[in-house]
């Protein structure tokens, strides 16, 4: 039984690895960036490209990737840029 559960448990790890990586390639493809709904429309592009810089959204896709891998991993899922405390 310990082998079975051994064996299911490593297979589970590359394919978590792979379905995290299709899931953050599909993401990038989709049109517009995280700050499309969050910004001002009235923002220069100056502070909508000191904004991709600040978050890493200028990076490589690889090194995307690998940071939001790693963030998972840590348990770091992101800022919360609301919130209802006073």
């Amino acid at each position: 039984m310990w082998k079975t559960v051994l064996r299911r448990v490593l297979i589970m790890i590359p394919q978590l690895i792979l379905l995290s990586i299709i899931v953050f390639m599909l993401a990038k493809m989709m049109p517009g960036d995280p700050f499309t709904g969050l910004i001002n429309p009235n923002s220069s592009a100056k502070e909508i490209a000191r904004l991709k810089q600040a978050y890493g959204l200028n990076d490589p896709v690889p090194c995307n990737t690998y940071a939001g891998l790693r963030t998972s991993c840590m348990v770091i899922w992101g800022k919360a840029t609301s919130s209802t405390s006073q």
